[in-house]
């Protein structure tokens, strides 16, 4: 029998933590209204926007998991991931001045703050999604630009 999450436990809106108008304004262009829905079986929600035009696969997703998720595993489960990857190794980048903690693993920012685990992810171009994960890629620099407006909205 699952127990219910205390009332102050409530899953956070992801479309409620930035706008449409922040989301254009660090991807350079307009951007489709959002799309919602459960991040999980668990809880949390997701908000995701895409490009209009239906050829790209440029798209922001803002995705928030529950206080009850477990931080510790999901880090340890990309450390691990990237240990695993080929011909070059990823790793974990740890991010400061957000949240409790903060990391990019694969070029996607995780952010844990006391109401929920916050997830960014920006793909703006192909080449910063095979760049190196040693140093901040444009995408990531919205990801932390995008988390800094999301975080205190939580």
């Amino acid at each position: 029998m699952m127990v219910p999450a205390p009332a102050d436990a409530k899953d956070i809106d992801a479309c409620k933590l930035v706008t449409q108008a922040e989301v254009e304004q660090v991807m350079g262009e307009k951007m489709k209204n959002p799309d919602s829905g459960p991040a999980s079986t668990a809880g949390g929600s997701i908000c995701m926007f895409g490009s209009p035009d239906s050829m790209s696969a440029k798209n922001v997703t803002i995705r928030v998991e529950s206080p009850r998720y477990d931080w510790n595993k999901i880090k340890e489960d990309k450390r691990i991931e990237g240990e695993r990857m080929q011909p070059k190794k990823g790793r974990i980048r740890p991010v400061a001045g957000l949240g409790k903690e903060a990391y990019f693993a694969r070029h996607v920012l995780h952010v844990l703050t006391d109401k929920g685990i916050l997830t960014i992810s920006v793909f703006k171009t192909a080449a910063d999604a095979v760049a190196g994960e040693e140093t901040e890629t444009k995408a990531e620099a919205a990801e932390k630009t995008l988390a800094m407006k999301a975080v205190p909205r939580m």
